[in-house]
C-alpha cells in the first residue's frame, strides 16, 4: 500500500496523522479516500483528501490499437506516455484485455506476459530508446480471433495514474459456403 501523511480537516484547523488507525486508497482521479477508525466503539468515518501536485506526473499521449486486423498477422499495440519529472523508480506499465491483466512491466525488471498473452508476445520488443518507456508496447507475434476485445493501457506511479482504452477486432479467414 502507499505511505503518506494523512491530513484530517476538523473544524477550521488541520490535524496531521500517520498511524495504523487509517486506511486509504487512490482512485483514478487522484483523490485519496480514507477511512478512520479512532475508537473501536465508534463507527468508522470516511473523508476525502486531494493529492498534492508533488511527485511524478504521468500522461498517456497516444494509444495506438488497430481497430481491425487479420487473423494470424503480428500487431503492435503502443502506449506512448510522458513522465515528468523523468524517473522510473515508481513506474508501472500494465495492459488489460477486457479488464483482465495481460501484461506488466516495471523498469529494471523484465516485462511479463500474463493470461491470454502469455507466450504470445515478443517481450524483447523495444518501443522506445528511453529507459522509462522501452517496454511500453505489446508486440503480439500471431493474432487470433480470441484476441478481439477492449485493450486498456494503464501507466502509474505511486502518486499518479493515467489509462486509455481502445477496441481491436481480429477477423478470421473468409469461409466459402458454395
Amino acid at each position: 500500500m502507499f505511505n503518506w501523511d494523512l491530513i484530517v480537516q476538523e473544524g477550521f484547523g488541520l490535524q496531521q496523522q500517520s498511524d495504523d488507525r487509517t486506511r486509504g486508497v487512490v482512485d483514478r482521479n487522484s483523490i485519496r479516500i480514507f477511512e478512520l477508525n479512532c475508537c473501536p466503539d465508534e463507527p468508522k468515518k470516511q473523508f476525502v483528501s486531494s493529492l498534492t501536485n508533488s511527485g511524478i506526473c504521468v500522461k498517456i499521449n497516444n494509444l495506438q490499437v488497430p481497430e481491425v486486423i487479420r487473423h494470424g498477422s503480428p500487431v503492435v499495440l503502443d502506449c506512448d506516455f510522458s513522465l515528468e519529472p523523468l524517473g522510473d523508480d515508481e513506474l508501472v506499465v500494465k495492459w488489460y484485455k477486457n479488464k483482465t491483466l495481460v501484461y506488466q512491466w516495471i523498469p529494471a525488471r523484465r516485462p511479463v506476459g500474463l493470461g491470454i498473452l502469455k507466450g504470445r508476445l515478443n517481450l524483447a520488443y523495444a518501443a522506445s530508446e528511453q529507459n522509462y518507456s522501452v517496454h511500453r508496447a505489446l508486440h503480439i507475434l500471431k493474432s487470433g480471433p480470441d484476441l478481439s476485445g477492449e485493450y486498456t493501457c494503464s501507466v502509474s506511479t505511486l502518486k499518479n495514474e493515467d489509462e486509455r482504452t481502445k477496441t481491436m477486432l481480429v477477423f478470421g479467414k473468409r469461409l466459402r459456403l458454395f
